[in-house]
């Protein structure tokens, strides 16, 4: 039997998320070994911890389960996709993006330094009733630009470098650093007051 996306639950934090596409990368870095008496090679050796990244694309019906992640440098999240699932994820990428007359709709990426447990088990139930905020619903406060009329678009963008650190013997990572971390905001408009000066000004 096939299956197709609609058979794919997607959790996080066992909160279910209305995903219009997610997928799953996982693998380990590997080395040749060489032997003294061979020319080939035919073995090969970890070079570094199994790493995984779950890429998703969801529709807001709520509160965001992401968002408080984009500042916050404890804790994991866990993920269930169809039934495989990692229990300490941590947040690379977040992008939220507002167009008018659309849903809101957020992309991010997930990374975890674990193996990928469990095996897919399809599921037959519907995904609703759900309520996907639009951009109609949002109002931009506290901007200290100026002020911004006809607002044709919003993005944000958050990225972080995580570096797993490792303890000789053990296979899962110690704990995860936070290196650099970026936050930028994109916004158009048809109309704008104010003024930015050139060494910039606090948002």
């Amino acid at each position: 039997m096939r299956y197709n996306y609609t058979n794919a639950k997607l959790t996080l934090n066992d909160k279910a998320i209305l995903a219009d596409s997610a997928d799953i990368n996982f693998g380990a870095s590997l080395n040749n070994v060489f032997k003294a008496d061979r020319k080939n090679s035919y073995d090969f050796a970890p070079e570094d911890g199994v790493n995984g990244t779950i890429n998703l694309s969801y529709i807001l019906t709520g509160k965001d389960p992401l968002k408080d992640y984009v500042y916050k440098e404890t804790g994991s999240i866990s993920g269930n996709f169809g039934g495989l699932y990692f229990l300490s994820g941590y947040l690379r990428s977040y992008n939220l993006s507002f167009i008018p007359n659309t849903p809101i709709q957020v992309k991010a990426s997930i990374d975890f330094f674990e193996g990928l447990n469990g095996t897919f088990t399809p599921t037959f139930e519907e995904a609703g009733p759900f309520l996907s905020l639009n951009v109609a619903d949002v109002s931009l406060t506290g901007c200290s630009i100026g002020n911004l009329d006809d607002i044709e678009s919003i993005n944000y963008s958050f990225t972080a470098d995580l570096e797993p650190q490792y303890i000789i013997g053990e296979k899962k990572p110690r704990k995860i650093v936070f290196k650099d971390r970026k936050v930028s905001v994109d916004i158009q408009s048809s109309v704008v007051s104010g003024k930015m000066p050139v060494e910039g000004i606090d948002g």
